[in-house]
């Protein structure tokens, strides 16, 4: 049994090498070194649009090039996760503890959070968002 696991993973790691890291790299280049969520020019990293993590995989339509500051900001967050920190970071409202705003909630009916994420467009989507980090 343990010879069959080996294996595997042995294939696993040659198809990565022979083809996922290959269409990763022509995927990258073709993009000519610009991020494709906040559009600066400058080297461009591979980023899953659904993050490895949470099922994501290494298929070219999950990859998207980004710089080094939009590919740490997003984290392991789905774009729409992403969109929304951005919105409120824009906004101005601070970082609250699942406690703080439920407080707000039941005490203050208000939800910090409830901010218009639509505002934040990215490069892919055909409109540059001016690039708040």
């Amino acid at each position: 049994m343990p010879m069959k696991a080996e294996r595997r993973r042995e294939y696993m790691r040659d198809y990565c090498k022979r083809v996922v890291r290959p269409a990763r790299q022509r995927l990258i280049k073709s993009r000519v070194g610009v991020c494709d969520y906040c559009g600066v020019a400058g080297p461009v990293f591979p980023d899953h649009v659904v993050p490895v993590s949470r099922g994501g995989t290494d298929e070219p339509g999950n990859i998207r090039p980004a710089c080094r500051l939009c590919n740490m900001s997003k984290g392991s967050r789905l774009l729409e996760e992403w969109r929304a920190a951005l919105a409120r970071r824009a906004a101005g409202v601070p970082n609250f503890s699942l406690a703080q705003r439920t407080w707000l909630l039941e005490h203050m009916g208000v939800d910090p959070y409830d901010v218009d994420a639509s505002v934040i467009r990215f490069r892919f989507e055909g409109v540059s968002w001016g690039g708040i980090r």
